[in-house]
């Protein structure tokens, strides 16, 4: 049974709240930031390690062994709503100016909405090593390993807004449009495939044991981006779907997108355990895997909007 706990997936501010004069800017004097500017989903994953090896000859100088371990997929999302009081809006850089701006969701007496944040994370991997001995005798030994490693890390984050027009709201926007659904969604997948060497260790006191093992993986991670949006908007006369949100724009970012980079993936890990008989063992112990080069949504997202 794994316990781990996973970095969390960094955000720039996505939504704010101010008073009506300062629409949501970001800087200006009355602007909170209700999402983002944060970690996300920093938070406990529940999982498992499965752990299979044979030894070529009663001397087990030479064997090989697998592992496999998992993270159950976690959800996490952030939702809120307002009748227009109080403000919400999406910030953003207008590329044109170089100044502070924003998208109103929900203005006083002139809109409601509603704005959620989702965010799926999965991750999972094995290796397969060939064991060989090093040194040692009946109460500790050092083994080298040699093999492959895998690691597929899966994230995707997604925004969703519904606006509501009020009863004469906006007057100055025509058509006159009732509502609209304004989505943006960010996904990336990270596949590690290289070689691993390492250095395993055990040592005995009667029924006691500690092991440790010391690993690095060099290889290739295999990144790939999806950025999706569109907007549905809705008059009195029509429903329209077209592509682009507010952050996923056509001609700008919207697509998929792949690149392979260099990759580094150190693990390093410690067990205390308890021989219950020659044939079980009881165990607890504490992992740290790092992976470089890895590919985040929220890294992705760009908030410099051009509003033309």
């Amino acid at each position: 049974y794994l316990m781990w706990y996973v970095s969390g997936n960094r955000l720039p501010p996505l939504l704010t709240t101010s008073l009506p004069v300062d629409n949501g800017f970001l800087g200006a004097p009355s602007t909170q930031t209700l999402f983002g500017n944060s970690d996300f989903s920093a938070n406990q994953r529940n999982g498992g390690r499965f752990n299979l090896g044979y030894w070529f000859g009663c001397d087990q100088r030479l064997g090989i062994d697998a592992t496999y371990y998992f993270l159950g997929s976690r959800n996490d999302s952030f939702s809120i709503s307002s009748n227009g009081d109080p403000l919400l809006a999406r910030p953003f850089t207008n590329a044109n100016t170089g100044t502070q701006f924003s998208q109103i969701i929900a203005y006083p007496r002139q809109s409601s909405g509603t704005v959620t944040f989702n965010q799926d994370s999965s991750l999972w991997g094995g290796d397969i090593n060939f064991r060989r001995f090093l040194t040692g005798n009946a109460c500790r030994r050092f083994d080298t390993v040699l093999g492959f490693k895998y690691m597929n890390l899966e994230e995707s984050l997604s925004i969703r807004e519904d606006v509501n027009r009020l009863q004469g709201g906006f007057p100055g926007i025509s058509p006159t449009i009732g509502s609209a659904i304004v989505t943006d969604s960010f996904a990336t997948t990270n596949h590690f495939y290289g070689g691993q060497l390492g250095l395993l260790s055990e040592l005995r006191r009667g029924r006691w044991y500690l092991d440790g093992r010391m690993l690095v993986g060099l290889g290739v991670m295999h990144q790939t981006l999806s950025i999706n949006g569109s907007q549905t908007v809705s008059t009195a006369n029509s429903v329209t779907t077209v592509p682009g949100g507010l952050l996923a724009l056509p001609g700008a970012n919207i697509g998929n997108y792949s690149q392979n980079k260099f990759a580094v993936v150190p693990e390093f890990g410690i067990n205390v355990g308890y021989h219950l008989t020659p044939n079980c063992r009881l165990y607890v112990g504490y992992t740290f895997l790092y992976a470089s080069s890895v590919l985040r949504p929220g890294d992705q997202i760009d908030t410099n909007i051009d509003v033309t």
